[in-house]
Protein backbone atom coordinates (compact mmCIF):
# COMPACT_ATOMS: atom_id res chain seq x y z
CA UNK A 1 0.00 0.00 0.00
CA UNK A 2 2.99 2.41 1.26
CA UNK A 3 3.62 5.11 3.47
CA UNK A 4 3.48 8.77 3.03
CA UNK A 5 4.12 11.99 5.46
CA UNK A 6 3.76 14.90 4.87
CA UNK A 7 4.87 17.76 7.40
CA UNK A 8 4.08 21.79 6.58
CA UNK A 9 5.37 24.85 8.81
CA UNK A 10 4.61 28.07 7.44
CA UNK A 11 7.36 28.13 5.16
CA UNK A 12 8.25 24.61 3.71
CA UNK A 13 6.08 21.76 3.15
CA UNK A 14 8.63 18.26 3.45
CA UNK A 15 6.79 15.13 1.75
CA UNK A 16 8.18 11.62 2.76
CA UNK A 17 7.17 8.49 0.45
CA UNK A 18 8.78 4.87 1.10
CA UNK A 19 9.92 3.52 -2.73
CA UNK A 20 8.50 -0.08 -2.48
CA UNK A 21 5.39 -1.56 -5.23
CA UNK A 22 4.27 -4.51 -4.35
CA UNK A 23 1.59 -6.72 -6.49
CA UNK A 24 -1.37 -6.25 -4.25
CA UNK A 25 -2.91 -9.32 -5.57
CA UNK A 26 0.07 -11.51 -4.67
CA UNK A 27 2.27 -9.66 -2.59
CA UNK A 28 5.35 -10.48 -4.57
CA UNK A 29 7.77 -6.82 -4.97
CA UNK A 30 8.29 -5.55 -8.01
CA UNK A 31 10.49 -2.83 -7.45
CA UNK A 32 12.43 -1.33 -4.14
CA UNK A 33 13.00 2.17 -5.99
CA UNK A 34 9.30 3.45 -7.70
CA UNK A 35 8.64 6.91 -6.72
CA UNK A 36 5.39 7.99 -5.41
CA UNK A 37 6.16 11.97 -4.92
CA UNK A 38 5.31 13.98 -8.22
CA UNK A 39 6.54 18.04 -8.30
CA UNK A 40 4.59 19.99 -11.06
CA UNK A 41 5.14 24.02 -12.19
CA UNK A 42 8.03 23.93 -9.35
CA UNK A 43 6.05 25.00 -6.39
CA UNK A 44 3.30 22.04 -6.37
CA UNK A 45 3.24 18.06 -5.68
CA UNK A 46 1.33 15.23 -5.39
CA UNK A 47 1.41 11.79 -3.79
CA UNK A 48 -0.46 8.57 -3.43
CA UNK A 49 -0.92 5.19 -1.71
CA UNK A 50 -2.57 2.36 -3.26
CA UNK A 51 -2.07 0.70 -6.51
CA UNK A 52 0.67 1.52 -8.76
CA UNK A 53 -2.04 2.21 -11.97
CA UNK A 54 -4.14 4.28 -9.76
CA UNK A 55 -1.52 6.97 -8.62
CA UNK A 56 -0.16 6.59 -12.43
CA UNK A 57 -3.77 7.71 -13.21
CA UNK A 58 -3.57 10.85 -10.34
CA UNK A 59 0.52 11.68 -11.52
CA UNK A 60 -1.07 12.10 -15.30
CA UNK A 61 -3.72 14.40 -14.17
CA UNK A 62 -1.00 16.59 -12.45
CA UNK A 63 1.49 16.54 -15.71
CA UNK A 64 1.90 19.43 -18.34
CA UNK A 65 -0.35 21.62 -16.00
CA UNK A 66 0.17 24.73 -14.93
CA UNK A 67 -0.22 26.26 -11.51
CA UNK A 68 -3.69 24.91 -9.66
CA UNK A 69 -6.26 26.22 -7.16
CA UNK A 70 -5.29 22.93 -5.09
CA UNK A 71 -8.58 23.11 -3.02
CA UNK A 72 -10.24 22.36 -6.54
CA UNK A 73 -7.72 20.02 -7.66
CA UNK A 74 -8.16 17.63 -4.86
CA UNK A 75 -11.83 17.50 -5.07
CA UNK A 76 -11.29 17.00 -9.04
CA UNK A 77 -9.15 13.93 -8.50
CA UNK A 78 -11.44 12.63 -5.77
CA UNK A 79 -13.97 13.15 -8.41
CA UNK A 80 -12.10 11.44 -11.30
CA UNK A 81 -10.79 8.53 -9.18
CA UNK A 82 -14.36 7.42 -7.72
CA UNK A 83 -15.83 7.72 -11.64
CA UNK A 84 -12.88 5.93 -13.14
CA UNK A 85 -14.73 2.32 -13.48
CA UNK A 86 -11.11 0.82 -13.15
CA UNK A 87 -9.80 2.07 -10.28
CA UNK A 88 -13.48 1.77 -7.64
CA UNK A 89 -12.48 -1.26 -6.21
CA UNK A 90 -8.27 0.18 -5.44
CA UNK A 91 -8.09 1.58 -1.99
CA UNK A 92 -6.48 5.10 -3.08
CA UNK A 93 -5.17 8.11 -0.77
CA UNK A 94 -3.79 10.79 -1.84
CA UNK A 95 -2.00 14.08 -1.09
CA UNK A 96 -1.63 17.60 -3.20
CA UNK A 97 -0.14 20.47 -1.63
CA UNK A 98 2.77 23.24 -2.47
CA UNK A 99 1.64 26.98 -2.72
CA UNK A 100 -1.94 27.60 -2.64
CA UNK A 101 -3.85 30.37 -4.90
CA UNK A 102 -2.79 33.14 -2.31
CA UNK A 103 0.65 32.00 -2.30
CA UNK A 104 0.14 30.60 1.03
CA UNK A 105 1.72 26.76 1.70
CA UNK A 106 -1.56 24.13 2.01
CA UNK A 107 -1.82 20.50 1.10
CA UNK A 108 -5.22 18.95 0.95
CA UNK A 109 -5.70 14.85 1.33
CA UNK A 110 -8.23 12.92 -0.85
CA UNK A 111 -9.43 9.51 -1.70
CA UNK A 112 -11.12 7.40 -3.59
CA UNK A 113 -13.81 6.54 -0.42
CA UNK A 114 -17.16 8.68 -1.31
CA UNK A 115 -17.54 8.74 2.44
CA UNK A 116 -14.08 10.57 3.37
CA UNK A 117 -14.55 14.44 2.05
CA UNK A 118 -11.30 16.11 1.22
CA UNK A 119 -9.19 17.74 3.80
CA UNK A 120 -7.29 20.89 4.36
CA UNK A 121 -4.03 21.42 5.99
CA UNK A 122 -2.62 24.75 6.09
CA UNK A 123 0.30 25.50 8.41
CA UNK A 124 0.63 29.08 9.66
CA UNK A 125 2.87 30.97 12.41
CA UNK A 126 4.60 28.54 14.81
CA UNK A 127 1.85 25.96 14.44
CA UNK A 128 3.02 22.46 12.11
CA UNK A 129 0.53 20.48 10.26
CA UNK A 130 1.34 16.94 9.54
CA UNK A 131 -0.85 14.21 7.61
CA UNK A 132 -0.02 10.66 6.86
CA UNK A 133 -1.34 7.78 4.06
CA UNK A 134 -1.14 4.70 5.20
CA UNK A 135 -2.35 1.29 4.60
CA UNK A 136 -5.14 -0.55 7.46
CA UNK A 137 -2.21 -2.75 8.41
CA UNK A 138 -0.91 0.40 10.84
CA UNK A 139 -4.21 0.04 12.49
CA UNK A 140 -3.78 -3.52 12.63
CA UNK A 141 -0.92 -3.71 14.35
CA UNK A 142 -1.94 -1.00 16.53
CA UNK A 143 0.54 2.10 15.59
CA UNK A 144 -0.79 5.01 16.28
CA UNK A 145 0.95 7.30 13.37
CA UNK A 146 0.03 10.88 15.02
CA UNK A 147 1.15 9.91 18.21
CA UNK A 148 4.88 8.29 17.51
CA UNK A 149 5.48 11.16 15.64
CA UNK A 150 4.53 13.43 18.25
CA UNK A 151 6.59 11.18 20.44
CA UNK A 152 9.70 11.42 17.59
CA UNK A 153 9.00 15.23 17.46
CA UNK A 154 9.43 15.61 21.17
CA UNK A 155 12.87 13.05 21.60
CA UNK A 156 14.43 14.49 18.87
CA UNK A 157 13.74 18.33 18.88
CA UNK A 158 13.89 18.90 15.17
CA UNK A 159 15.24 22.51 14.68
CA UNK A 160 15.47 22.72 10.76
CA UNK A 161 14.11 20.91 7.65
CA UNK A 162 16.76 18.16 7.65
CA UNK A 163 15.87 17.43 11.09
CA UNK A 164 11.85 17.09 10.22
CA UNK A 165 12.55 15.02 7.01
CA UNK A 166 15.13 12.85 9.27
CA UNK A 167 12.02 12.33 11.71
CA UNK A 168 9.72 11.44 8.98
CA UNK A 169 12.45 9.15 8.06
CA UNK A 170 12.15 7.25 11.10
CA UNK A 171 8.36 7.45 11.09
CA UNK A 172 8.51 5.70 8.01
CA UNK A 173 10.95 2.83 9.40
CA UNK A 174 8.69 2.35 11.92
CA UNK A 175 5.54 1.46 9.41
CA UNK A 176 7.89 -0.54 7.70
CA UNK A 177 8.71 -2.68 10.55
CA UNK A 178 5.12 -3.31 10.77
CA UNK A 179 3.50 -3.53 7.22
CA UNK A 180 5.53 -5.40 4.82
CA UNK A 181 4.20 -3.01 1.65
CA UNK A 182 6.41 -0.16 3.28
CA UNK A 183 10.50 -0.55 2.50
CA UNK A 184 12.78 1.76 4.58
CA UNK A 185 14.50 3.60 1.03
CA UNK A 186 12.77 6.99 0.43
CA UNK A 187 11.89 9.74 -1.25
CA UNK A 188 11.37 12.76 -0.22
CA UNK A 189 11.08 16.79 -1.86
CA UNK A 190 10.74 19.96 0.51
CA UNK A 191 8.71 22.74 -1.03
CA UNK A 192 9.10 26.70 0.40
Amino acid sequence: MSFVSVVGMHNFISVVADKRATNSETGEIITENYSKIRVFNDSQFVSCTGKANAAEFVFKQCSDVGYLDLAKAAQELKELIQEAPEYKIDNLLGVIGGKNNKGELAFYTFTNNPDIKVEEYKPNGTNMSFTFLASGKVKENNLDLDFEFKKLYEEMKPRDIEEIINLQKNLNDKVADVDFTVNKTIDYIVLT
